[in-house]
């Protein structure tokens, strides 16, 4: 379990941030881990999306998780490309 990020006691906003800050650590665990199990197989931010909207996430979470993820060096543009479901080219992210 992540450690809790400090917060200002009795400051509810204050406390409020730092739970943001460890649901979105889970949030780019949680994409990570998907993009690690689809191995070089890797997945487009809209099947990341597909992915994760049946767990309650909005559409842009998992493309916000995934762009702080390659921030972080943790996945990168496998050189991959595969169509959308408009027909667009769509880069495929993979684990490094």
């Amino acid at each position: 379990m992540p450690e809790a990020t400090p917060y200002v006691v009795g400051s509810d906003t204050s406390r409020e941030a730092a739970e943001s800050l460890v649901d979105l650590n889970e949030k780019e665990r949680a994409v990570l881990n998907y993009l690690e199990s689809r191995n070089f197989t890797g997945a487009t931010d809209e099947e990341l999306a597909d992915h994760f909207r049946p767990l309650g996430w909005a559409e842009p979470t998992a493309r916000a998780r995934r762009v702080a993820l390659w921030h972080r060096g943790k996945v990168w543009d496998s050189g991959g490309r595969r169509h959308t479901r408009y027909g667009r080219k769509a880069v495929v992210w993979v684990a490094t």
